[in-house]
């Protein structure tokens, strides 16, 4: 996985923007452009057009270098999942007016780390002012906290130098942007809603993220409403599952959410309880998926090894990912 997606990305052009990978051009450009900003921009570009403080544009900024990932790969222990690098003022600022910090991030991008005691480029002290440098240290605080006290005397920069050197991140969109409205957020999706999903495709040999109706529809299936009764798959025995066999030996996929509900019985009558991770990240819950010349891309289908556990309130993190 880190050496194809690390080649993969060594074919991005870096002379000047707009940066992006040859084989997102087509997606990029996709509803005629309307998702992205490719006029080229430095700082003073940027502060000085209609973008600047227009928060409510959510357009990816591909002045910008793309971020599929950082930290070092090969190394890693702990590797984590995020939709997108984000978008703050100083990401422009660092890019065209700090050098090293440029140089930083081309380095990260062709993991090439040399002597670099921070591999993971936003736990670098250096770099403390830099919007990434404070999320990430807020992210990581209940951490970082911790280990110097148990192993460093107390010395913060140390932790942060040693959690530099475990932690890599991969994001499902690698270009900047404050968020995505092309698909605005849904706090209760349905069965037949499309959601994202991250999932191999074979026809163009790499991972993709796409959106996918909720609801798999079997090939054999004559009446979409089949569809209805594939929203959910239990993992005992689903390999032997008519509706979900194939798809579960080819075509799995991963469904990225911030939490999903289960319903508790209760005098008054059924109460949802959202479940979610400490940090209120994104998690990834373990589907299958299809497509077909007939029907509309039929959607995932999330599995479960067992029932969550049943508690008064939402538990504090939860796995529901058994096949990931």
């Amino acid at each position: 996985m880190p050496a194809s997606l690390i080649g993969f990305w060594q074919g991005c052009r870096l002379e000047g923007p707009p940066f992006a990978h040859p084989a997102d051009w087509p997606a990029l450009k996709d509803a005629g452009g309307r998702h992205i900003d490719a006029e080229p921009k430095d700082f003073s570009a940027f502060v000085a057009s209609d973008r600047f403080g227009d928060f409510a544009d959510t357009r990816l900024h591909l002045s910008l270098l793309p971020i599929p990932y950082g930290g070092n790969l090969r190394t890693a222990e702990i590797v984590i999942l995020l939709l997108n690098p984000g978008f703050s003022f100083t990401d422009y600022y660092a890019e065209t007016r700090v050098p090293a910090f440029r140089n930083r991030l081309e380095r990260t991008l062709a993991q090439d780390f040399g002597e670099t005691e921070f591999p993971f480029l936003w736990l670098d002290p250096e770099y403390c002012w830099h919007s990434g440098f404070v999320w990430w240290e807020r992210k990581l605080r209940d951490v970082t906290d911790r280990i110097p006290r148990a192993w460093f005397n107390g010395r913060y920069l140390d932790a942060l130098r040693d959690l530099a050197r475990r932690v890599a991140h991969v994001e499902l969109v690698p270009y900047h942007s404050p968020s995505f409205r092309a698909h605005p957020p849904s706090w209760n999706v349905a069965p037949t809603d499309s959601l994202p999903i991250v999932r191999f495709n074979p026809k163009e040999g790499q991972r993709s993220l796409d959106m996918m109706r909720w609801g798999l529809i079997p090939y054999w299936a004559k009446d979409i409403k089949v569809g209805f009764a594939n929203i959910n798959a239990k993992a005992e025995g689903i390999e032997k599952k008519p509706a979900f066999g194939k798809a579960f030996e080819r075509r799995r996929c991963l469904v990225p959410v911030d939490n999903f509900y289960e319903w508790k019985k209760t005098a008054a009558g059924k109460q949802p309880y959202a479940l979610a991770l400490v940090d209120r990240g994104i998690m990834a819950l373990a589907g299958l998926w299809r497509t077909g010349a007939r029907r509309p891309a039929s959607g995932s289908a999330a599995l479960r090894s067992s029932p969550p556990r049943r508690t008064n309130s939402a538990p504090k993190s939860t796995t529901a990912c058994p096949w990931c």
